[in-house]
């Protein structure tokens, strides 16, 4: 490789002819170490040897000699190669002499590096002839070069990169060197500080007296020395800086310049200061705080504030001296002391962390109070401490203890009331009582994780928007208004309730929220409605009893007459008696719809007697079902009780249930019936004031098309049908004449299942 700062010399005045060079080479040959080489244009690096020195590096190559010559082109880098040859070429045609430094490389991988230093040789005519020159061993001084150069790039490196700013300044305080942290720290690039006065510079005008007599002092001394002042940066602002200073002597002792590390510890001594504000007012603070301070170290405290000694009952001299885990044995409560020693015992182990603690202590004076603790540990240089607070919490402590049992008794009166109160915010459940687990069947632990979403599909789908509608009204969030609705919830078995919900808007826990009071309302809700179906059946009742009177006694006129008729007219007037034998049948059908209509008049009161419901059953239905293809399947009891009945309108009851599943089985099917002894019980709504009561329980199912769930609420509705032909009075007429036999019927169905029929009969001890 060669040296980029190879040199050309001028040799116009000295040109040498090939005889002078010859004549001079004797005795130079004797005295060097050096290669001297003979060359020409045509095979430039075919050097001629004329005579090898005695450096092993001459040795190394002196087998490559052949014939007294030697080629070096196969000892130099192609790079090397081309940048020779432009030199030499320059040289040969300036007529200058030339200096080069370069690398070579041995076929045994060796390398070193050479100094070649040659003159081109001119004819006396001034034509070309050839090179010729010496080529030395350079390495040992281009190696200590090298690692000159090194040494100062990793010097360079580290001034630049070091994070404290280094400066140099002469005696005159001219500025000589500044790394990159010193343009950090005052702002000023390298360029702008070199050369400028460090004083005028860096120094505020009224610190500058301060700044020449510490440079005085370094100046006799000529020793390094420390010191900390203001500075000032480019934009101005005053900085605090630490200054380490050393005197630049020569080998003679001599002062030459300063040199100085500085560091900006604006922020170390803002740190500090604040550091003593904070310690100043944490004493101020500790003295005057009802919290009880404290710092332990090896089981003795090496501080305890005025408020810890009060709370203890003590002096803070008193509490200097104790043995803190002999008197923990005597100032906390028999009743929490094992916990709190077990607990210490393992905080000092390190095997639990520090934390806060809730415990009783006793006085000095033997009044028991209860206190909060918090400690923790710290390391420190002298070992580790128990840093720690107490309050003194007795206060509160009763206010807790007096709401728990507040709570307590609210719980209890809460849990055993029959209405649910429930607390909801965000529309999470925060309280609900047991009377909402018996009104929904969710426990009050399944309700506490609800959130919006569960609480909104507790009600029931058809009344969402509804209640969503009430709670997005605005005036309904108004404080002290009470909002009252009713709507129908699905429980947790899938029952249909409806609610009464009375709501308010409260403060919760410093929040909005709800409270509600519910009410399970749907027996009352039933209990209207069978008021509301009475009532029309009443209503109705009465228009049909004189309907049906006066409509019954227009019939028998014209029967009476129809029948005269037909004994006035001859036999062979046929015709004419089957329009009469016609009309009567038209008659009797429509005296049997007037005694339909008596059923919902008083005037269709049953006459009871007491009577086996089995046989009315079996008789009905056999009658009813000989020749179709409806199957049936009869299951009844062997023991079953009598009942008080008219046996007329219980087989018109039975007889309507199974006409319409026969028409709900067009293409065949099985009607199922069933009869058991029955006794009521509080747990069922439909029984309410009844248990204990006795019943004939009668059950007809079939296996038919079903009856939509809408439908149901309206099925006994007189005139209310789904069938096109039907008259609406059938079901209507067997709900009539249960109720006046102080009964109970029920429906269930399922499109497409089937429809059940539940017939409850009051029941006599007596059997038949």
């Amino acid at each position: 490789m060669v040296q980029q700062s190879g040199k050309i010399q001028s040799n116009n005045d000295k040109k040498l002819t090939s005889s002078q060079v010859h004549n001079q080479w004797p005795e130079f040959l004797e005295k060097t170490a050096v290669i001297l080489y003979r060359s020409n244009l045509n095979h430039l690096w075919g050097l001629e040897i004329l005579k090898g020195g005695y450096e092993p590096l001459f040795e190394k190559i002196k087998n490559d000699f052949i014939s007294n010559s030697l080629d070096f082109s196969k000892l130099i880098s192609q790079s090397d190669e081309k940048y020779i040859r432009n030199i030499i070429s320059h040289s040969i045609a300036e007529k200058q002499s030339y200096c080069l430094v370069y690398q070579i490389k041995l076929e045994d991988g060796s390398k070193f590096w050479v100094r070649d230093v040659g003159n081109p040789v001119f004819n006396e005519d001034g034509s070309f002839e050839y090179l010729t020159g010496c080529i030395s061993n350079h390495t040992t001084q281009k190696t200590r070069e090298i690692a000159q150069t090194q040494e100062n790039q990793k010097k360079n490196f580290i001034l630049e990169n070091i994070p404290i700013a280094v400066i140099e300044y002469d005696l005159n305080l001219k500025i000589t060197e500044w790394n990159n942290f010193a343009e950090k720290i005052f702002g000023y690039p390298k360029m702008k500080a070199i050369g400028r006065n460090i004083e005028s510079l860096l120094v505020p005008a009224d610190l500058q007296d301060e700044i020449e007599s510490i440079l005085q002092d370094l100046q006799i001394k000529k020793t390094p020395s420390t010191n900390i002042n203001e500075n000032l940066t480019k934009s101005g602002d005053r900085i605090i800086c630490e200054w380490y200073n050393t005197p630049i002597l020569d080998e003679s002792d001599n002062l030459l310049g300063y040199a100085s590390m500085v560091q900006d510890i604006t922020d170390r001594r803002i740190i500090e200061y604040s550091l003593k504000e904070s310690e100043a007012l944490f004493r101020t603070m500790s003295e005057q705080s009802i919290l009880g301070m404290f710092l332990i170290k090896n089981q003795s405290f090496v501080f305890v504030n005025e408020g810890f000694a009060q709370i203890l009952g003590y002096t803070v001299n008193d509490l200097t001296n104790w043995d803190v885990e002999q008197k923990l044995r005597e100032i906390v409560h028999p009743d929490d002391l094992n916990n709190f020693l077990a607990l210490h015992d393992q905080k000092m182990l390190g095997k639990s962390d520090f934390g806060a603690k809730e415990y009783r202590i006793i006085r000095s004076d033997g009044k028991i109070r209860w206190v909060h603790h918090y400690s923790k540990p710290i390391e420190s240089i002298s070992g580790r401490l128990i840093q720690g607070v107490i309050l003194d919490i007795t206060e509160q402590k009763n206010a807790i203890l007096n709401l728990e049992e507040s709570e307590s008794k609210f719980r209890a009166i809460s849990d055993q009331t029959f209405v649910g109160i429930n607390v909801t915010q965000d529309g999470v459940t925060k309280y609900s009582n047991l009377g909402t687990e018996t009104i929904t069947g969710y426990s009050q632990e399944e309700r506490d994780s609800w959130g919006k979403d569960e609480n909104l599909q507790l009600i029931y789908k058809d009344d969402w928007d509804y209640v969503t509608k009430l709670f997005d009204d605005d005036q309904n969030h108004e404080k002290n208004h009470l909002l009252e609705y009713t709507y129908r919830i699905k429980t947790k078995d899938g029952t249909i309730k409806w609610i009464e919900d009375y709501s308010k808007k409260i403060s919760y826990e410093g929040r909005p929220a709800w409270l509600s009071i519910i009410l399970d309302v749907t027996e009352k809700r039933k209990m209207e409605e069978e008021i509301i179906k009475t009532s029309k059946l009443d209503s109705l009742g009465v228009l049909a009893g004189g309907i049906a009177h006066d409509f019954n006694n227009l019939l028998t006129s014209i029967i009476g007459n129809l029948s005269i008729a037909s004994l006035e007219i001859e036999n062979h007037q046929s015709s004419l008696r089957e329009l009469i034998n016609e009309a009567e049948s038209a008659c009797i059908r429509a005296a049997q719809l007037t005694k339909q209509l008596l059923t919902f008049s008083k005037g269709g009161a049953p006459i009871k007697k007491s009577e086996s419901i089995s046989h009315i059953i079996s008789d009905t239905v056999q009658f009813l079902l000989r020749g179709s293809n409806i199957q049936f399947d009869s299951q009844i009891d062997e023991n079953l009780d009598v009942v008080n009945v008219d046996v007329s309108q219980i087989s018109q009851v039975i007889q309507n249930i199974v006409i319409n599943a026969k028409q709900a089985m067009p293409h065949g099917g099985t009607i199922k019936i069933s009869a058991s002894n029955f006794i009521a019980s509080s747990g069922d709504h439909n029984f309410a004031k009844r248990k204990g009561l006795k019943y004939v329980q009668i059950v007809i199912s079939d296996s038919g098309i079903g009856i939509p769930r809408e439908f149901l609420p309206r099925i006994f509705d007189p005139y209310f049908t789904t069938k096109e032909s039907g008259s609406g009075l059938g079901l209507a007429m067997c709900y009539s004449i249960i109720k006046k036999h102080d009964g109970i019927i029920l429906v269930d169905s399922e499109v497409g299942k089937g429809t059940t029929f539940t017939i409850y009969l009051p029941s006599e001890v007596k059997k038949k």
